[in-house]
């Protein structure tokens, strides 16, 4: 009995110090926190936890990371014309420039780089410590996604998606079928190139 309550001891212990700040990765939150601090979750998250690669760790922790490189890779919703988004999707960019971070570029496949630069995937799931169903949007090539994929890509100014090295890039992403207008909603995306990032965005009302 003294060796079974010394191991759930230690079992304890182990957890504790693996959930600990000290470890530096925060888990993944299903609600936005009232102490949300997008750049500081995905700071921890990616150096510490693995969600950015240690290739990319070097312009991250750089005097100007936090705008042109963390910043550049979280999501917001871009003011469009009605009508432009489809029924049942929400309109995406990464880096916004109202918040003095860098816009994110996107590229295609090329000799120079054979993966390409975009967003292979973006996950949606509504702010909620209750269940709620999590939907995946892919996007499998850019700037124009195969029909093998649900992910749709628009342009956020005229007609072409590449103008301004990519940076004109809309992701037109689905919503789960229990997000309303006016809901907050977490937006969790895997850059091809700098891994993964999350935040949270509010769906616009109609």
């Amino acid at each position: 009995m003294k060796n079974k309550s010394i191991y759930l001891w230690i079992v304890t212990a182990v957890l504790l110090i693996g959930c600990s700040p000290k470890n530096g990765v925060p888990g993944i939150p299903d609600e936005k926190p009232a102490d949300w601090d997008a750049i500081q979750f995905n700071y921890q998250r990616g150096i510490y936890g693995g969600a950015i690669p240690k290739s990319y760790h070097k312009d991250i922790t750089s005097k100007d990371g936090e705008k042109n490189h963390l910043g550049k890779h979280l999501p917001y919703v871009p003011a469009l014309t009605r009508g432009r988004v489809p029924a049942g999707f929400l309109p995406i960019m990464f880096g916004n420039p109202a918040l003095g971070y860098t816009p994110h570029p996107n590229a295609p496949r090329s000799a120079s780089d054979p993966d390409g630069h975009w967003y292979t995937w973006i996950k949606v799931r509504k702010s909620t410590p209750a269940v709620a169903k999590e939907m995946t949007t892919n996007f499998d090539d850019w700037p124009t996604p195969s029909g093998k994929v649900n992910g749709k890509i628009i342009a956020y100014q005229g007609e072409d998606p590449s103008a301004d090295k990519g940076k004109n890039t809309v992701y037109l992403v689905q919503l789960p079928e229990d997000v309303r207008p006016g809901d907050t909603v977490r937006v969790w995306g895997y850059c091809l190139n700098h891994g993964e990032y999350l935040d949270f965005v509010r769906i616009p009302e109609k």
